[in-house]
């Protein structure tokens, strides 16, 4: 997989996770450079920095997502 990094904006602190490193402060150009350098040339950033990644898949993989959709539908208009 690819690796994440983001601005913490909106929910997306929600899905990463609240302390997750690949989190950066809105418009601050110089962390997010420097965590997307160290995610493109440090080998093992990825698995030491995206713990959560497997949770991460399965609570919002396709098939979950699905599930999640139609328990809405169920619940707020049948």
């Amino acid at each position: 997989g690819k690796a994440v990094v983001a601005s913490n904006v909106g929910g997306i602190s929600e899905a990463l996770g609240k302390k997750s490193p690949v989190l950066v402060p809105p418009d601050d150009v110089e962390a997010l450079a420097e965590v997307m350098t160290r995610a493109l040339t440090e080998p093992d950033w990825k698995q030491t920095n995206m713990p959560e990644r497997t949770q991460f898949y399965h609570q919002f993989s396709s098939a979950t997502m699905a599930k999640r959709m139609l328990e809405l539908y169920r619940e707020h208009l049948i």
